[in-house]
């Protein structure tokens, strides 16, 4: 699923949001633009809420409410300080912010430069079908300060390496049983894979069709899983959906795990 013109990606969980949101509604990271819109907003709405006291205050004088007016005008000249303070102080950090600039201009140098190796290395095991080592490269320790989601096949990256964790968690599983958190962690897992399988990319997950025709064998395998393993019918997922799908129409992890927990019992 594209991004629109009023939606940006979140640089922290690499989210599609949208731009005048003041804060990622995933990871609660600060959206700047978003952030000094709403700031800025309601600077203008104080801004005419004063002038319409100030008009006011004035009409009321008139009248012969002098004592009255005159406590207005002076609580409207606090008022006036106070936000304008506010104001210089955000124009402030504004221009500390701006003073930094060269710096800025220097990392996102480096970061497209690590862009242009990095994402031609990942391309290179993506179409060798190295997707084990290719996971190993998208999620390594040295690469998670760097903009890895901004990769096209990402969102592969994500299930495939989803695929391995379930994999080796099982083997494990099957020699010291289930625990709670296995539960929750595999049954998320699979619903991020059965939810996009059925349901094709509902719920924000980008695959092209060439995406999915190199991830059916992993597809396939998580559905057995959450079949085989977990013992849920389809009648069973189609139940779950509206509970464990969020309001932006993502899978959440925390209902995934309470409800993969509560059934626990089941799993073999």
């Amino acid at each position: 699923m594209s991004k629109t013109p009023s939606q940006t990606v979140c640089p922290n969980c690499g989210a599609e949001i949208e731009k005048s949101d003041p804060k990622c509604p995933f990871c609660g990271f600060i959206n700047a633009e978003g952030a000094e819109k709403k700031y800025m907003d309601r600077l203008y709405d104080m801004r005419n809420d004063l002038d319409s006291v100030d008009e006011e205050a004035a009409q009321g004088y008139e009248k012969g409410y002098g004592r009255i007016g005159r406590m207005i005008l002076i609580t409207l000249a606090i008022l006036i300080i106070v936000t304008g303070t506010g104001y210089v102080i955000y124009r402030a950090s504004l221009y500390k912010e701006l003073r930094h600039e060269p710096e800025k201009s220097s990392d996102m140098l480096k970061e497209m430069t690590w862009r242009k190796e990095a994402f031609k290395e990942f391309d290179r095991l993506y179409e060798e079908g190295e997707y084990k080592k290719l996971c190993d490269a998208v999620f390594s320790p040295e690469n998670k300060d760097h903009s890895s989601y901004e990769w096209e096949h990402y969102r592969f990256a994500e299930i495939y390496n989803d695929y391995l964790m379930t994999i080796r968690d099982l083997k494990r599983i099957d020699r010291e049983g289930w625990s709670q958190y296995d539960a929750g962690a595999v049954f998320y897992r699979c619903c991020l894979c059965y939810y996009d399988d059925v349901y094709k990319n509902a719920y924000g997950n980008s695959l092209s069709d060439e995406d999915i025709e190199k991830l059916r064998p992993a597809i396939d395998y998580m559905n057995g899983v959450l079949h085989d393993r977990l013992n849920f019918t389809d009648e069973d997922m189609a139940g779950f959906r509206d509970s464990i799908v969020g309001k932006y129409h993502n899978i959440e992890y925390d209902k995934c795990v309470k409800t993969g927990r509560a059934h626990m019992d089941r799993f073999k």
